[in-house]
């Protein structure tokens, strides 16, 4: 039978009341959650209980961290209807493997942030269309979902984490918003922390406002042959592209004037780059200790201009560079 349940008001007595009610009447799947069922222990309690379809308010503004995780029956939701809803918080659905298709967000004019690993998990899930409002990004978001092909950023996105961690079978290009203010480091439990680490990406552009490519943002992407390092990008650093043994192609603008140690280190297939014209330090490091990996270490560099700009030259820069000539 179908049970219609409305909870407004969270208060101990009515936990206790609301779990007799349930297990008296043996409810544990197949229900329609239509009600508040937002932010307090009975909402918590609701959305662990194993229900296969949950029914939000169209006034929730938040969809608090962790509620459905592990919820291996929730098939549905009306999450694509929410247009006051801003938040999705870490591991809100992560687990949820019931859920299949795409999720299509792009009607939800408000929602801000997409929490770490938000729908990580959810290998049901082949698409996520997001809005162009959508300001964070976090790290795992999509990770273990079905997402292929190529994937397209918010326009107006600020934070960016490794959103598509160790999702291999996306492919082609993708370009990083001139938004972009901060990239997140990824979490020490990943075993690629790359902004698309594990991802099967061909070319990339990376915009961005003021922005420094964190240490390692893009670094053993194996399949990575093209990078565009758009205007607004003011640095890049350490071992941000390391390791990237098909990177062929680098363009530079003129915005960056900072390269960081080992920044292309291993890149045996690069051969040639035009740097900034306003670049002043080559092979900087942000860290106490110096990695002594040279920016250009060991890559298939073979001729290079260094900008009249350029203050400082780091140790080991061109180290093991055989090819290069000029």
């Amino acid at each position: 039978s179908r049970h219609h349940i409305e909870v407004a008001v969270t208060t101990e007595q009515k936990l206790v009341q609301l779990h007799n009610y349930l297990d008296n009447n043996n409810v544990k799947t197949g229900v329609a959650l239509d009600a508040m069922c937002g932010l307090g222990a009975i909402g918590i309690y609701l959305f662990k209980y194993g229900f296969e379809k949950v029914i939000f308010p169209s006034s929730l503004k938040e969809i608090p961290g962790s509620v459905f995780s592990s919820n291996t029956s929730l098939t549905d939701t009306n999450i694509g209807s929410l247009t006051q809803l801003k938040t999705v918080g870490d591991s809100a659905f992560s687990g949820c493997t019931s859920l299949a298709g795409e999720i299509n967000l792009v009607g939800l004019t408000s929602l801000e942030k997409l929490g770490d690993s938000a729908f990580s998990g959810c290998s049901g899930i082949t698409d996520v269309k997001m809005p162009n409002n959508l300001e964070y990004l976090g790290n795992g978001t999509f990770s273990g979902t079905g997402i292929t092909g190529q994937i397209k950023l918010p326009s107006g996105l600020k934070t960016l984490g490794n959103a598509y961690n160790g999702l291999a079978k996306v492919t082609g290009s993708v370009t990083i918003p001139s938004s972009v203010e901060k990239l997140l480091s990824g979490s020490t439990s990943q075993s690629n922390d790359a902004i698309f680490g594990g991802t099967s990406i061909s070319s990339l552009t990376v915009n961005g406002t003021k922005l420094s490519i964190r240490e390692g943002a893009y670094n053993g992407m194996s399949e990575l042959t093209s990078v565009t390092i758009g205007s607004g990008v003011v640095e890049i650093r350490e071992s941000a592209f390391d390791s990237d043994s098909k990177l062929s192609s680098v363009t530079m603008s003129n915005s960056v004037k900072l390269i960081g140690q080992g920044a292309f280190y291993g890149c045996t297939a690069l051969k040639s780059i035009k740097l900034s014209d306003n670049l002043e330090y080559i092979g900087a490091t942000y860290t106490q200790v110096s990695r002594g990996l040279g920016v250009f270490q060991g890559s298939g560099i073979q001729e290079i201009t260094i900008p009249a700009s350029v203050k400082y030259i780091g140790e080991h820069t061109f180290c093991n560079c055989e090819s290069l000539t000029k």
